[in-house]
């Protein structure tokens, strides 16, 4: 009896053992990376926990449904087999049969910064930023969000432009801004997934709201990287001028963002100048917006035929106003607006047409709103009252 019984201790001891170290087992594997949501990280990736929470207005209602009953979620896969969702970060809608513009959500009450329109590409991206990293969020369009958030004081993201020069490439957890098209003036931003670059060449992953291509949303995508430049999408959002990573910027002898490489940030001091060759100064660019005049044509969305335009403006500040002309209408209306927006090589403009000058067949009090570069303009319209644009525009400055 004696020796079954010790026997039995032992036995019982060997499973207590055994059930232990696959407890140990379970807690080391729990903690290797695993995502839970389908998007497998690559080896080029910065480790991410595996989930993030909701921001706390939500009140555990995916899109913030308790607030905003018009809200629903994109959930579940696209018909490509792409997550909707990464890390418990949600691509809400309504999109695209209601427009994704519904009331501000509230992070201002929350003290997580500015509103945020649901569901704006920039409130995905916003959210992503307060919940994770803690930053405040920004008012800026989805083509501004790079400058907006590596401006910050105490800010973990640094800003690489999508030009190559840099060698790197984005990496999980980076953010991208995208400059304006001809139907969206205010440009976009999303986030990435996951990326699979090597030598540069490749392809990134991201999220994204407010995309839609064929009367079908977009929330997922992939974008080919060429040369260490991320590719325009092929579904409407435009291209990357810009994106910012929580990694160290290096300069091109020293390329990041490789399984094999490890980065430390390097300082190459500029060469001091000579006695007898002074440095040349560097030009300054010239201003992307000054006085003088514009010509193009306007369209309708509702397949009206284009007009031709004629815009004269004078540049006071950030003030201006002018003449706009419509030949196919033979009539003239003054304008005023004002610079809403400005960079070394472009600026967002708003004007209005506030009373005839001849004619009286343009409408009055129609809102434009445009970016300028490279001495092209480019924006949309809107009638009086309307929160959806009625047409685009699509403007050069004259020689």
């Amino acid at each position: 009896m004696t020796k079954q019984g010790h026997l039995r201790l032992i036995s019982l001891v060997f499973v207590l053992l055994t059930l232990a170290a696959n407890l140990l087992l379970s807690a080391c594997t729990s903690n290797a990376g695993g995502t839970g949501t389908g998007i497998t990280p690559s080896s080029t990736q910065v480790t991410q926990p595996s989930i993030y929470n909701a921001p706390s207005w939500w009140n555990g209602q995916d899109c913030n449904k308790g607030n905003y009953p018009a809200a629903y979620d994109l959930l579940g896969y696209d018909n490509r087999g792409n997550p909707k969702t990464w890390r418990g970060i949600e691509v809400c809608g309504p999109l695209p049969g209601l427009k994704s513009t519904g009331p501000q959500e509230d992070f201002h009450s929350y003290g997580a910064g500015a509103d945020q329109y649901m569901f704006q590409c920039t409130e995905l991206v916003a959210r992503y930023l307060w919940v994770v990293h803690g930053l405040k969020s920004q008012i800026a369009d989805g083509g501004q969000i790079v400058d907006a958030y590596t401006g910050l004081q105490n800010s973990p993201f640094h800003k690489v432009v999508n030009d190559g020069l840099m060698q790197m490439f984005p990496v999980e957890g980076d953010v991208l801004s995208y400059g304006p098209t001809a139907d969206n003036p205010h440009g976009h931003t999303s986030i990435v997934t996951d990326s699979n670059v090597t030598n540069g060449n490749g392809t990134i992953n991201i999220i994204q709201q407010n995309i839609a291509w064929n009367g079908a949303a977009v929330p997922t995508e992939t974008l080919q990287v060429n040369n260490w430049i991320i590719q325009p999408g092929t579904h409407g959002a435009g291209s990357v001028i810009s994106w910012m990573t929580t990694r160290p910027v290096v300069s091109a002898q020293q390329p990041i963002g490789s399984a094999t490489s490890t980065p430390t940030p390097t300082t190459v001091p500029a060469p001091a100048p000579t006695p007898t060759q002074p440095p040349t100064p560097t030009p300054t660019p010239p201003a992307p917006f000054t006085s003088g005049t514009w010509h193009g044509q306007g369209t309708y969305y509702n397949g009206q035929s284009p007009f031709d335009m004629l815009l004269t403006i004078t540049v006071n500040g950030n003030a201006f106003s002018g003449t706009l002309e419509e030949d196919m209408y033979n009539s003239t209306v003054s304008i005023s607006g004002t610079i809403t927006n400005s960079t070394s090589n472009s600026v967002t403009i708003s004007f209005t047409d506030d009373s005839t000058i001849s004619g009286g067949q343009i409408h009055l009090n129609c809102t434009y709103t445009a970016t300028i570069a490279n001495g092209q303009m480019s924006g949309v319209w809107y009638y009086p009252g309307d929160s959806s644009p009625d047409g685009t525009i699509t403007l050069t400055r004259a020689a």
